[in-house]
């Protein structure tokens, strides 16, 4: 199993790599929920090839810390084997949800 949220850990922390069902369950039974309450996805594209699939969706959740309501885009892509998923990539819009969870612009001008 090859398991891959792409964010900053730093801040998002159940963002990055997992390769053991232990570590995938801990993710959404514990990790997610620590940060955030997720009230609603909502899937706009889905492709599938063979053992390949793709989506384009808006994750909306309250996070925890602050109460503030917070919607972002993500995109997920699954390779299966046996029916079984062995590979997912996930892509937040990690700027925009990092700015909504501290409640303002990130300064990205150059110093």
């Amino acid at each position: 199993m090859d398991w891959l949220i792409i964010g900053p850990v730093e801040f998002i922390h159940f963002c990055g790599q997992r390769r053991t069902r232990a570590e995938v369950h801990d993710v959404f039974a514990r990790l997610v929920p620590e940060v955030l309450d997720v009230t609603g996805y909502v899937q706009d594209y889905a492709l599938v090839d063979g053992d390949l699939a793709a989506a384009l969706g808006r994750l909306t959740a309250t996070q925890r810390r602050t109460r503030r309501v917070i919607s972002f885009r993500l995109a997920n892509f699954i390779r299966f084997r046996d029916d079984k998923i062995i590979e997912y990539r996930s892509l937040i819009d990690t700027l925009d949800a990092v700015e909504q969870m501290i409640g303002r612009e990130v300064d990205l001008s150059p110093e």
